[in-house]
């Protein structure tokens, strides 16, 4: 019965199951009926003869004042709402994205990955002062809000009575540190330099300090200091230290 009604009558687009039972017979999909529902109207012959014919030629049917279709001028240039020439001629290749923005991309992710902007393993810096070697690993190269870890390792050479580690306040400025691991027995600031005392190493003993520590907000382009070691009040030598901070 569905099938009479479909090519006797005209085609109820609010009734589901007989748009159901017509997508079975025509072998069509409720889709295509609705499409050539709105080009032809909704007379059940009008409709089958659209659907009958090869793509892209049902747009060149569209529907005159009785409902079965216009002249053939009309025809060619009316089409269903949303179907443009473009979506029924087709390209032989299609272009979805221009090539630019994957240039671009694989330009952020090399930078990324070259470390130019943060990120890479932090430089280890070494000097020989004699009585103790100084060894610094911190970054070189931070982003702002970031944390940040610095190991400072002492290992003398000869008897040192106090080693003491002196910061530069313009090293740490706009930085919070959060913890120093061991703890100094003695800190103090002399000198223009934040001190930290460790007390008595013998020759071929070691002493390694960790920093943990966060960029502040204000920071902007970077810090510059210096790390020295003394021997109580004795200056064995410094390390001159440059941190960049970006954005």
């Amino acid at each position: 019965m569905p099938h009479q009604q479909f090519e006797c009558g005209r085609i109820d687009r609010s009734a589901p199951d007989a748009m159901l039972a017509w997508a079975r017979i025509l072998g069509v999909s409720q889709s295509e009926i609705l499409i050539a529902v709105a080009a032809v109207g909704d007379r059940a012959d009008a409709a089958r003869t659209y659907l009958a014919l090869p793509w892209p030629e049902p747009h060149r049917l569209t529907a005159g004042a009785d409902g079965t279709g216009g002249d053939a001028a009309a025809a060619h240039s009316r089409r269903p709402d949303g179907i443009s020439e473009k979506m029924i001629s087709g390209q032989r290749w299609h272009r979805h994205a221009s090539p630019v923005s994957f240039v671009l991309l694989a330009a952020v992710v090399a930078i990324a990955l070259s470390g130019l902007v943060g990120g890479q393993p932090s430089p280890l810096r070494s000097q020989d002062f004699g009585a103790a070697r100084l060894e610094v690993k911190t970054p070189s190269v931070i982003r702002n809000g970031e944390f940040f870890e610095t190991r400072i390792r002492v290992e003398a050479t000869r008897d040192i009575s106090d080693a003491v580690l002196a910061v530069s306040p313009s090293l740490w400025t706009d930085m919070t540190i959060n913890t120093m691991i061991p703890a100094a027995a003695e800190e103090s600031y002399k000198d223009g330099a934040y001190r930290f005392s460790y007390g008595k190493l013998r020759a071929g003993e070691t002493l390694v300090v960790k920093i943990d520590g966060q960029i502040n907000p204000p920071l902007f382009a970077g810090t510059r200091g210096d790390i020295a070691l003394f021997d109580g009040e004795r200056r064995l030598g410094s390390m001159p230290l440059q941190i960049k901070v970006l954005p």
